[in-house]
């Protein structure tokens, strides 16, 4: 039993995947690096990525393998994927429209599977029981971007913490669906050392970048919680206060981003 119906699921980023293509911060190379070294990957093998959205590990990690499926629920995150493919010449990526919680051996078997900013929608403890049974002996899982809260600005951005309290004010709706519905309290790491895998190891990579305004909004609007729709006729007095207040605070229109990118690697024993 699937503790969010595949209609909601299906829902939660819709009208989201351009917005979350072009803005959300993407995984830094020196953690695609990281994959590559611990997973000794050569080009060879199968990779499945769940919950893909756009193609953000699939294409990143594309290189690596002989062939790649990105699994994912919603349609456009998945058209989103493929125009991107296409436009960077990428063709070893299958793109399929299913929930992670559904994959099985009618997939074949895989040498890696990954979930990026995923995992939290899903139910984790069947997800990692399924992806062990597709995957080949001493293949691995990389949950990459780990707990949700990796995906958001450190505290050191200190604008994030202004454009949420905006996003509160302005916002007409409210997301149905909080984030690890099943045990909020507890942690992927958790979840993960319970389950068939093993020689779990975990770690962080930090980025940095500069952003502008537009930037700035671009990522409000590829989340679930603030997509476009989710302000209704407020949308231009958001962005009109998001301009106001953010351009008064920092003249320059330049904001600093940082983040810290959780991962968790494991093997089929």
């Amino acid at each position: 039993m699937f503790w969010m119906s595949k209609e909601a699921h299906k829902n939660l980023f819709s009208g989201a995947a351009s917005y979350y293509s072009q803005y959300r911060a993407n995984y830094p190379q020196e953690l695609f690096d990281l994959v590559v070294r611990s997973f000794a990957l050569d080009g060879t093998g199968r990779l499945l990525d769940l919950g893909c959205g756009p193609g953000n590990v699939a294409l990143g990690l594309a290189p690596y393998f002989q062939e790649v499926v990105a699994v994912d629920v919603n349609p456009e995150m998945l058209a989103e994927g493929k125009r991107r493919a296409a436009e960077a010449g990428v063709q070893n990526i299958t793109w399929l429209e299913l929930p992670a919680e559904e994959i099985g051996p009618e997939l074949g078997t895989f040498r890696l599977v990954t979930l990026g900013r995923s995992f939290h929608w899903m139910e984790r403890d069947l997800v990692l029981q399924k992806a062990h049974e597709v995957l080949g002996s001493g293949g691995g899982i990389a949950i990459l971007g780990g707990d949700s809260r990796s995906a958001f600005p450190r505290a050191g951005s200190w604008w994030w913490l202004v454009v949420e309290g905006l996003v509160g004010r302005w916002r007409v709706r409210e997301r149905a669906v909080p984030h690890n519905a099943d045990n909020p309290q507890e942690r992927h790491e958790q979840v993960l050392r319970r389950s068939a895998f093993r020689d779990v190891r975990v770690g962080s990579v930090r980025s940095a970048k500069t952003l502008t305004l537009e930037q700035i909004l671009g990522e409000v609007y590829s989340r679930s919680g603030s997509k476009p729709e989710m302000f209704g006729e407020n949308r231009q007095a958001f962005e009109n206060d998001v301009r106001r207040v953010l351009g008064m605070l920092e003249p320059s229109g330049h904001f600093r981003q940082e983040r810290e990118f959780d991962y968790l690697f494991a093997w089929k024993s």
